[in-house]
This record gives structure tokens, sequence and C-alpha cells, in this order.
């Protein structure tokens, strides 16, 4: 947060620590930077590998919030990993965090549903939604009053869409008026 106050630099604060809280007893953690913070899958604790493995968790993404405490301001850039599962020295299945994927600078959704089974019981439904880690940040900012304001790379993202749609507008009109 470069040029903050120190006054802005506890506002933000307040932010890092409410989402701190929300990660408490989640399998996310936070982790200052000096723009802000990440959020991402605490693939470091085990107590969550079980249940990550058992969803089959193939990707895990990176939040990171970029803070902006003179106008109570945040964007939020989604970052992408490939995540496999290798036997540890416990002999039991720990996950190693493989390529990135992708970057971008805006919104990575991605939802993945499943069932587990386990012995002698019926089977429970899971959901996994990259949105869980985005919900930790936006609902803390929300409660503070702080706003999510889109990124350089969403606001290209949405103009290159516009000309897109531009063009086949054009390209149909060309069509109709040529025939």
């Amino acid at each position: 947060m470069r040029n903050a106050t120190p006054a802005q630099v506890a506002v933000a604060q307040v932010l890092l620590a409410r989402v701190q809280a929300a990660t408490a007893r989640s399998p996310y953690v936070v982790r200052p930077t000096r723009a802000g913070f990440d959020v991402t899958m605490d693939l470091a604790n085990a107590q969550w590998w079980a249940a990550l493995q058992r969803q089959g968790l193939r990707r895990t993404h990176v939040h990171h919030v970029a803070l902006h405490p003179k106008r109570k301001r945040l964007t939020i850039t989604d970052e992408a990993f490939e995540l496999a599962w290798a036997v540890g020295p416990g002999a039991g299945l720990m996950p190693r965090l493989g390529a990135r994927v992708a970057q971008h600078s805006g919104r990575i959704v991605n939802v993945k549903f499943g069932r587990t089974v386990a012995t002698g019981q019926t089977g429970t439904g899971y959901t996994f939604s990259t949105e869980e880690g985005r919900g930790l940040i936006t609902t803390a900012a929300k409660d503070l009053q702080w706003s999510l304001r889109l990124g350089p790379a969403e606001k290209v993202g949405i103009a290159v869409g516009f000309l897109g749609l531009l063009v086949a507008a054009l390209t149909v009109v060309l069509m109709i008026t040529v025939s």
C-alpha cells in the first residue's frame, strides 16, 4: 500500500483482520503482501489434506487482494495452480503445488460437484467453488464498507467483449445490406 497514511494503514489492517478471522476454521489462509494480502488454500495444514484429496481437488487458486485504503477500494486478481497429490514421509497423500495454470487480473470461476462415499453409509454430496475463497474477502469488505473495483485486465476484457459484439453486429448488417 504505497503512500498510505498511518490512518489508512489502520483501516486496511481492520479488513485484513476480518478476513483472517473468517478463515480461522476453514481450509483457507491469509498471507499479508506489500499490496494487501493473498487468500489461498492452506496446503501446509494437514488438517485439510484428507478432505481436499477426497474431493479430488486438482486445482487451487490464490486470490491476490490489492488494497486502496484511501478510498476503501480493493481489487482481486485470481491465479490458478495445478495440484498434485504425492505420497509423503508418513506414507499419506500430501498436496504438491504444480505449475501455474493461468493468471487473470479478474475472476476465475470454477465449480466442482462430486460425491464422496463412506464405507457402510450413503454418499454425501459436496461442492467446491472458487467463489468460496473470494466470498470470504468480499463479505468482510462489504461489512466494512469497502468497494470492489474491476482491475485493469477486467476492464480490457469487457472492452474486448464489446468490440467483438460490435464487429459481429457490423458483420450481420453488412451481410444483410450486401444480399
